[in-house]
C-alpha cells in the first residue's frame, strides 16, 4: 500500500485591520504576487502568468479569478487536478477578515508544504505591515 499520496490541504490565516482590496491586490495581481510570494510575476495574458524564482521560471495558469474573493492557479504541465487557490473570506458575525490558501502536496511533503506556505505569508504580513 502506497504511503505517499497527494492530498489536498487548506491553510487559514487572519488579516486584522486590513481590507478586502488590499488583501486581493496583494493575491490577485502581478506586482502584488511579486511583493510576496515571488521574485517576479508576470502576466502573459488574461489566464496566464510566469512566476520567477532566483531566476528560474515557472508558468501557471489562473484557472478561476473572482475579484476580491479568490483565484486559483495551476502550474504548468501539473495533473488538471492539481491546483493552488487563494480565497478571501470575511467572517460575517466577526466581520474578520482572512486567507485561505488550498493547495495540494505528497503526504509526506505536506508539513514542508505548509511551512513554506507560512513562511510566505509572514512575507506578505510584513510588506502589510503586520
Amino acid at each position: 500500500m502506497d504511503n505517499n499520496l497527494i492530498e489536498q490541504f487548506q491553510l487559514e490565516y487572519v488579516f486584522k485591520g486590513r481590507s478586502v482590496s488590499t488583501l486581493w491586490t496583494c493575491i490577485g495581481t502581478e506586482e502584488g504576487l511579486s511583493r510576496w510570494f515571488a521574485d517576479e510575476v508576470q502576466l502573459l495574458d488574461d489566464n496566464h502568468f510566469r512566476f520567477t524564482w532566483n531566476g528560474n521560471d515557472q508558468n501557471a495558469e489562473a484557472l478561476c479569478i473572482k475579484p476580491h474573493k479568490r483565484i486559483r492557479f495551476r502550474w504548468d504541465g501539473d495533473d488538471p487536478n492539481l491546483f493552488f487557490e487563494f480565497r478571501i473570506h470575511i467572517d460575517e458575525l466577526t466581520h474578520v477578515l482572512s486567507l485561505s490558501i488550498i493547495d495540494h502536496a505528497l503526504s509526506d511533503e505536506r508539513e514542508d508544504a505548509e511551512l513554506l506556505w507560512n513562511s510566505q505569508v509572514d512575507k506578505l504580513r510584513r510588506h502589510l505591515g503586520i
